[in-house]
């Protein structure tokens, strides 16, 4: 998970919470080898290729003893899970069934085969995760704090999109929609731990904990609200992008090959144009670069953390070409060498990183240096945000998947000839690292030097490109005009004119929604907002 503390090493603090979170949140120090391994799974076989080539590994299992069914296909990433069951009280030897299937011949038409790998959001934990102060954050304290200035978005820094038109695939813990993170989510979204997607009206909703230490970390559930945290900053960067939540990670912040890619399908199939990601792991996950690649050539910006272990090291999925993998940054414009990892693969660092005061036992944010998000509802007062404190590259990529779909608003011609769905990634990303603003006073940690990207994530500079007559960055307008906004007849034009599905990878400011198709339902909320 995202998270540290800097002075909260080895500490165990109980938070209080109230009882709209089912179980309580701790925080824990943790060793960096429990932070980015793998486990292999190995009842679960994911694959790519030729529904022949996949019928030549089922029998090759099956010669071995094995009983093979066919799980989940995964239509946008061109996957298919293998279950595997072995023979009673027999173990399953993996390297035998890899041995089996590929041997000296992969079958002809297999594109990537590998087992389900298990592994911790975030890379594990790294200390403190939910942290509140002696007076509670108020949603002027979120809609404030220092991570707004630092990325461009404060007075006399206007933005030139909303990020209206985009959608955001969140593969995270589930969100809890509340505050102005409800006018933001989607209503419907999927469970990959079910594979079945939500009711229907329903985003993905964060189950909250069951009270079980899963991962064996001594921290219990300390992983619920994290989805809720992570789309309360891409909701204060983008407040019109539309989130589209996938519930992929457990409440105590496991996640497995399977479970992203699961997700993933769900939200490139939604219509997704920007996805964040916040799983850490050291090695590359077969599979995973498969579904990554196959996102990327329809159009999808892939947004992930390098990860909470203050070494250089490469961290996947961020590693991959055309992910954007970001590192944090702190409260005075410094790269955050107490905690985030950086390497090679770094582009560029955004707000992740809060100050503590007081002693490890009793830790006190900052007034004035602490990310802030929501973690739920107050049971104080219903339908009031709970905020906390926290720190961590979970946040850095929430700003920076926030500013992609800023700049991926601004370009409603994309893809096009001059640049097709598989350049939009690295369109975006590299708009974001040269428009980057340049650290306070570089990095002096051992080995960060030229391995902290380019800077400061900047959504000022990254969207001055963009006419101030294209996106509109009213509630509600579809066609921007200059002078006041107004919701009026060219509205009412543009919307019917754009009616139906909107196509795959495209931008439409039309769809209110965000539901992928321009309806009745925009209408309506077009014609209840005239003016």
């Amino acid at each position: 998970m995202q998270h540290r503390n800097p002075t909260v090493t080895a500490s165990i603090c109980r938070l209080a919470l109230p009882a709209a979170l089912p179980a309580a949140l701790f925080c824990l120090g943790s060793s960096a080898a429990a932070q980015t391994d793998a486990v292999i799974e190995p009842t679960t076989l994911l694959v790519a290729g030729s529904d022949k080539a996949i019928g030549t590994v089922i029998a090759r299992i099956e010669a071995l003893g094995y009983a093979v069914s066919i799980g989940p296909t995964l239509e946008a990433l061109g996957l298919t899970e293998l279950s595997i069951e072995p023979p009673v009280d027999s173990p399953i030897d993996t390297a035998e069934i890899l041995e089996e299937v590929s041997g000296d011949a992969t079958p002809p038409g297999i594109d990537s085969l590998g087992f389900n790998f298990e592994f911790g959001i975030g890379g594990g934990q790294t200390g403190s995760l939910w942290v509140t102060r002696a007076v509670p954050h108020t949603t002027s304290d979120f809609e404030s704090q220092y991570g707004v200035g630092a990325i461009g978005l404060g007075a006399g820094a206007p933005i030139r999109s909303t990020g209206r038109g985009v959608i955001v695939g969140v593969l995270d813990t589930g969100v809890f929609p509340v505050g102005d993170l409800a006018m933001t989510v989607v209503a419907r979204g999927y469970d990959a731990f079910t594979d079945l997607p939500t009711p229907e009206g329903s985003p993905a909703i964060d189950p909250g904990g069951d009270g079980i230490d899963s991962d064996g970390d001594r921290a219990i559930d300390e992983c619920v609200g994290h989805g809720s945290f992570v789309g309360s900053i891409i909701a204060r960067v983008a407040p019109e992008a539309r989130q589209l939540h996938a519930r992929c990670v457990d409440s105590d912040g496991r996640t497995s090959t399977a479970l992203i890619a699961r997700a993933l399908n769900f939200a490139v199939l939604g219509g997704a144009q920007v996805v964040n990601i916040s799983a850490v792991v050291s090695d590359t996950p077969p599979v995973l670069d498969a579904a990554i690649l196959a996102a990327r050539a329809r159009g999808v910006t892939i947004v992930a953390s390098a990860g909470n272990v203050p070494q250089n090291l490469v961290a996947y999925p961020a590693a991959y070409p055309d992910v954007a993998c970001v590192a944090s940054s702190d409260a005075f414009g410094q790269f955050s060498q107490s905690f985030s990892t950086f390497g090679p693969t770094v582009d560029f660092c955004a707000p992740g990183e809060t100050l503590y005061l007081g002693s490890p036992a009793a830790p006190e944010p900052a007034e004035g240096r602490e990310i802030i998000g929501i973690i739920g509802e107050d049971a104080a007062q219903p339908g009031t945000p709970l905020y906390a404190t926290a720190s961590g590259t979970s946040f850095s990529a929430a700003w920076t998947s926030g500013a992609a779909a800023l700049v991926r608003s601004g370009r409603p011609e994309w893809p096009g000839t001059a640049i097709p769905p598989q350049s939009i990634a690295s369109a975006i990303i590299s708009r974001l690292k040269v428009t980057a603003a340049a650290f306070a006073s570089p990095p002096t940690c051992g080995g960060c030097s030229g391995n902290t990207g380019t800077g400061i994530l900047n959504c000022h500079t990254a969207t001055n490109f963009i006419d101030p007559l294209v996106v509109p960055t009213a509630p509600f307008d579809v066609v921007p005009g200059a002078g006041a906004p107004r919701i009026d007849g060219a509205d009412l034009a543009a919307l019917l004119s754009s009616w139906g599905p909107v196509t795959p990878g495209a931008i439409s400011y039309a769809d209110l929604d965000g539901d992928g198709a321009v309806t009745a339902a925009d209408l309506a909320r077009l014609l209840s907002n005239w003016n």
